[in-house]
């Protein structure tokens, strides 16, 4: 994608920062790499390097040398990352990928809990086994009977 200058003379931005840090937010992982971050959000190498630079220079992201050749990414995120949005507040829980949204807040969070926990339900078809449900208590060992 080319790059359009501004009536200032300087390269008009198609995607904010904050559209780049609420994809490291929010995303599968919290690091990516240029390619990557260039293919997300349709921009050239160059101008993907040049805002993830321009991020890490004010902290927002951390710059993590791979090797000479190669940089990732990194955004130290929390576990829930809100957003204001124009109908409201989004929630979006990293951990589980569940998102959820409301009129505030407080109202997202409830709302987002409640979709964890529906989650959370759906996916729990296999219940954890207790150890006593592997031990056949009728073997012993042999040198002083205890169970294994």
């Amino acid at each position: 994608m080319p790059e359009r200058r501004g009536t200032d003379g300087r390269f008009a931005q198609s995607v904010s920062d904050e559209d780049i840090l609420f994809f490291f937010e929010t995303a599968d992982r919290p690091f990516y790499g240029t390619g990557e971050v260039a293919e997300r959000f349709d921009l050239s190498n160059e101008q993907a390097r040049r805002r993830l630079e321009s991020l890490a220079e004010t902290g927002a992201l951390e710059e993590v040398r791979v090797n000479e050749r190669h940089t990732a990414w990194l955004l130290d995120r929390d576990l829930v990352v809100l957003r204001a949005e124009s109908d409201g507040v989004s929630a979006h829980d990293t951990q589980t990928g569940v998102a959820s949204g409301g009129e505030d807040r407080p109202s997202a969070l409830r709302n987002l809990a409640e979709a964890i926990e529906a989650h959370t339900r759906s996916s729990s078809t296999v219940e954890e086994a207790t150890r006593e449900d592997f031990v056949d208590e009728s073997v012993t060992n042999s040198e002083d009977g205890t169970p294994f």
